[in-house]
């Protein structure tokens, strides 16, 4: 083999493996997911109720345009000391999916999307003689923005507006059990999470 040959040869096997290591890229993108936690929630809960929330993401990408997500939240408030048996206590079950506008780049930029989502809800307050227990589903539409920092560092603002209905409701005090009248209500989203991607 001449060193023409030779250098021939070495250009198809750079060009050929350049090719294989850009669809592999482009694959564990399409294959990759971002686990994130919303920090405004958790920085918001203790000022607006007095309450600790913790949450936990993970978006999982289909192709380029688009993913869907699941979210867990935990919320809970326990009253007093002088009520150490009181609480208060939620957790939500919220999947979404979501469609990127963006051309040029994976699952970056302004986004848009449905959610619907689990809610269970238990107060009680042994002093009181009142237990509440409640679940809802709910519905509606969201958008956002997501990018990527240093590669694997996602920040993802959501804003989502829609309904909920009670699925399930009982209020029960010192007169007895009380069915809720209010069945149907508004419902809002806002977050602000980050994330680590992985391809």
């Amino acid at each position: 083999m001449t060193a023409l040959q030779k250098l021939y040869s070495i250009i198809i096997i750079g060009l050929f493996s350049n090719s294989l290591i850009a669809q592999d890229s482009l694959y564990n993108r399409r294959m990759g997911f971002v686990v994130k936690i919303d920090i405004l929630s958790t920085a918001l809960a203790p000022l607006v109720s007095q309450s600790y929330s913790y949450s936990l993401s993970a978006e999982k990408f289909i192709d380029k345009k688009q993913s869907f997500q699941l979210s867990g939240y935990f919320n809970y408030f326990n009253y007093n000391i002088n009520s150490p048996h009181s609480k208060y206590r939620s957790f939500q079950v919220i999947p979404e999916y979501r469609f990127y506008l963006n051309n040029k780049n994976w699952h970056k930029g302004i986004y848009c999307g449905v959610y619907s989502g689990l809610i269970d809800l238990h107060e009680f307050i042994p002093n009181g003689n009142y237990d509440y227990r409640k679940r809802y589903i709910k519905l509606g539409a969201l958008g956002g923005y997501q990018i990527y920092l240093f590669k694997h560092f996602a920040v993802d603002f959501l804003l989502g507006f829609g309904g909920s209905t009670i699925i399930y409701d009982q209020f029960v005090n010192s007169h007895g059990l009380q069915p809720s009248k209010r069945t149907y209500f508004l419902d809002g989203r806002l977050s602000l999470n980050i994330g680590y991607v992985f391809y």
